[in-house]
């Protein structure tokens, strides 16, 4: 079968055709709009900004002069300055008489002020499913008012975009202030079924309602704008669709509301953004999300100052999937006296599925009479890698309190306070780790655990390895660490764990109520010396004395007593008993039971320097290679502990030993 063959010329112009992007079918018009229709011998020039529209087709673009464009006129029952229906235009202030080429809103301010009678803009289009363009750049819009009586809408005092099927809508370089909605939505923007939405590099304050307000709309994006001091949230957004919502470098502060709200949004980035002084009368100060169901990732913002009433006074988070990392979230406050707490964030992750992520922020000085000065974290919740200081529990957990089945690793929890749980406070866990957290100095102002707190009145299921808890206080028990199960049946696991310089009325290292407990490799050194109770590890169980404790590998050195069994049987082995400066008043006592086992060792631990908090060993510490095999394969810095010549304590000597400082934490 013989190929037809076209000619080259044929073939390059049907390349062409399929590769260029449809244009208009006439040639662009400019048109002018200046006060008085004097366009300084420009043409075409208008008088009114609507009489430019109505003469205008699709892509025309209209310039207007320097001036205040009041006259209003009403069309399909809304009543605007301008209305903009099925006319993919641009429409561009800040020109002058002399000069139509440069627009400069600054020089030449270009105002569209209804005065009351109606709203600025009203942009709609339904027209077809051809892709184009509207833009208003360069305007300030102010003196709208959305009623239903006045304007057709009780929505929208700067701007209302009813539907814009398949239209890119475009608001850049305005100046919206003073406007008005009658439902408090939208007193700067209301955006309703918009394909494409785009807010770039405004200021939006003192309206009267929210800046901006977008319901239904695909992919948004949200940058370099400064929303202040309006009446409702800053700028909210309800129901979007699509993976790819981009809210970004914007500066949203002193509104009465969220900072921003995201409810029910697809996926996307809220990223570089500055919250500050925003106010909620519910939930989320500075950030308020619910029902985020594609990976929302919230990065790089500064989230300072905001206010709650309820819950979240920097980000609330309910039934969401989302990344919350490398934030800065710093001396927000939940204030009413009946709160759900969360002082820097209330995250709940809501329905089995969801899940959130806490990476690598930065939580400092947040405040709540309740509880989680820094942290509330409910559900699937991982809080990973970041630094909790400085906060305010009130009633219990200054750094966090997480009722969670994820995990709470590598943090560093340092200068929290609560009435209990001063640094964390667990309550109720599923499968909950708690692994190389950094707890120092945290305050227990009126109960339990000054470091940790973790209780439940069902369920206790986790798991404590490579921490260390270091100069934590508690008013009543568990100056480091105080756990209480329901039953004595829970068996809590604590490995590779130092317990050092805490203090407390009673327990001042470890404090166990009821709970059986497995503590292995675990250092427990200088627990209530000059404050305190002085007893290392104390250990009770009041509803039978059926508990069971087996402590094996263990360091205890320089208590008043090392281990305190008031009731239960402790089963210890491998333990290393301190000498000379590093000895116990009494290594054991109690009216329980403790058997000492097979193998005790005593000495001087040569810790390496355990006045800066380092409690590593010394190369020629006497624990080397003596403590017996457990379930425990690695020590508290993840190096592996070899089967048969294992050391004793949280760490295990070795030449290629991780370098471990206590962390120094900058100021903010």
């Amino acid at each position: 079968m013989m190929r037809k063959r076209y000619p080259l010329l044929v073939v390059a112009l049907l390349v062409v055709f399929l590769v260029s992007p449809v244009l208009p079918a006439h040639a662009a018009t400019v048109r002018h709009v200046a006060p008085g229709g004097t366009c300084n011998g420009a043409t075409p020039c208008y008088g009114s900004l609507q009489d430019a529209v109505n003469s205008a087709v699709s892509y025309d673009e209209i310039r207007v002069a320097a001036g205040t464009y009041s006259q209003v006129n009403t069309g399909g029952g809304i009543t605007a300055v301008v209305r903009i229906v099925n006319r993919k235009l641009t429409l561009r202030g800040g020109y002058s008489l002399t000069d139509w080429t440069t627009s400069d809103p600054v020089a030449n301010p270009t105002t569209i002020n209804p005065a009351g009678a109606g709203i600025g803009v009203f942009i709609d289009y339904n027209a077809d499913t051809s892709i184009g363009d509207v833009i208003i750049d360069g305007f300030t819009i102010t003196g709208g008012s959305a009623t239903d009586a006045g304007a057709g809408t009780d929505s929208g005092g700067a701007i209302y975009i009813d539907g814009t099927a398949h239209v890119r809508v475009t608001v850049r370089n305005c100046d919206i202030h003073d406007n008005s909605a009658e439902d408090g939505s939208g007193g700067g923007i209301k955006a309703l079924n918009t394909d494409v939405f785009k807010l770039i590099d405004n200021e939006i304050y003192a309206n009267q309602g929210s800046g901006l307000s977008l319901s239904y709309g695909a992919n948004p994006t949200v940058t370099g704008n400064y929303v202040h001091d309006n009446a409702g949230d800053g700028l909210g957004f309800y129901s979007t669709t699509g993976s790819s919502t981009d809210i970004r470098d914007n500066t949203v502060e002193d509104n009465q509301g969220s900072g921003i709200t995201l409810s029910t949004i697809g996926g996307g980035s809220v990223t570089g953004n500055t919250l500050i002084e925003n106010h909620a009368e519910g939930g989320g100060g500075g950030l308020d999300i619910s029902g985020a169901y594609n990976d929302v990732v919230v990065s790089g913002n500064t989230i300072r100052d905001n206010v709650a009433d309820v819950q979240g006074g920097g980000i609330d988070v309910s039934g969401s999937i989302m990344r919350i990392t490398d934030n800065l979230i710093e001396l927000n406050t939940v204030t009413a006296p009946s709160n759900n707490g969360g002082g820097g964030l209330y995250v709940n992750s809501g329905a089995s599925g969801a899940y959130v992520l806490l990476s690598g922020n930065r939580v400092f000085s947040n405040t709540t009479s309740n509880q989680g000065g820094g942290i509330v974290a409910i559900g699937e919740v991982d809080i990973v890698g970041n630094t909790i200081r400085g906060n305010s529990g009130g009633a219990s957990g200054g750094g966090i309190v997480a009722t969670t089945k994820g995990q709470i690793n590598d943090n560093v929890v340092i200068d929290n306070v609560a009435g209990l749980g001063g640094g964390i406070r667990v309550y109720g866990a599923y499968g909950l780790t708690v692994d190389h957290n950094w707890i120092h100095n945290n305050r227990a102002t009126t109960g339990d655990g000054g470091g940790m707190s973790l209780s439940a009145f069902t369920t206790l299921d986790l798991t404590l390895d490579g921490n260390q808890v270091i100069s934590n206080t508690a008013a009543d028990d568990g100056g480091g660490i105080y756990v209480e199960c329901p039953n004595a049946d829970d068996m809590i696991d604590i490995a590779n764990t130092v317990l050092a310089r805490n203090a407390a009325g009673t327990g001042s290292g470890l404090y166990s109520s009821i709970c059986s407990l497995n503590l292995a490799y675990s250092t427990v050194a200088s627990n209530g010396v000059g404050a305190g109770d002085g007893r290392g590890i104390y250990l009770r169980d009041p509803l039978g004395a059926d508990a069971e404790y087996h402590l094996d590998n263990t360091i205890v050195v320089s208590q008043t007593t090392g281990v305190y069994a008031e009731s239960g049987a402790a089963f210890l082995e491998a333990t290393f008993w301190g000498t000379g400066g590093w000895a116990n008043g009494a290594n054991t006592g109690g009216g329980g039971t403790v058997d000492t086992g097979t193998y005790s060792y005593t000495g001087d631990p040569l810790f390496v320097v355990s006045a800066g908090d380092d409690y590593h060993i010394q190369e020629t510490s006497p624990v080397i290679d003596k403590g017996v095999d457990t379930w425990i394969t690695v020590d508290m810095d993840g190096l592996p502990r070899p089967t048969g010549a294992t050391d004793i304590g949280a760490d295990e000597w070795g030449e290629l030993e991780k370098v471990y400082l206590p962390l120094v934490v900058s100021g903010s």
